[in-house]
């Protein structure tokens, strides 16, 4: 599985789906869009957005951070899901380009 993370340093959002990843062992590849500007149209093409995170899975976008949606994505597996404390709410960084 491949997985991307589209961010910038100064974004919050970004640093709470890092490190949601980083303690779920999820390996992924930063890409800090503020310095790379072919990642930025690339993601901007993809999903129409320009905030961040946006997270791209195996070829599939999903814009903002979401516990629920990146646990389906990632397919984590069903015993940490249910100890496991999600939400619906969406996190991202508008300012953050």
């Amino acid at each position: 599985m491949t997985v991307n993370v589209y961010s910038t340093p100064s974004c919050g959002a970004c640093s709470l789906l890092k490190s949601y990843l980083k303690g779920n062992d999820v390996a992924y590849n930063e890409i800090n869009v503020a310095e790379n500007e072919v990642a930025f149209d690339r993601m901007l093409e993809s999903t129409g957005k320009t905030f961040v995170p946006q997270i791209e899975v195996d070829g599939q976008w999903f814009v903002g951070f979401s516990k629920k949606v990146l646990e389906k994505a990632l397919h984590l597996d069903d015993d940490f899901l249910a100890g496991a404390q999600t939400s619906d709410k969406y996190e991202v960084c508008e300012n953050c380009q």
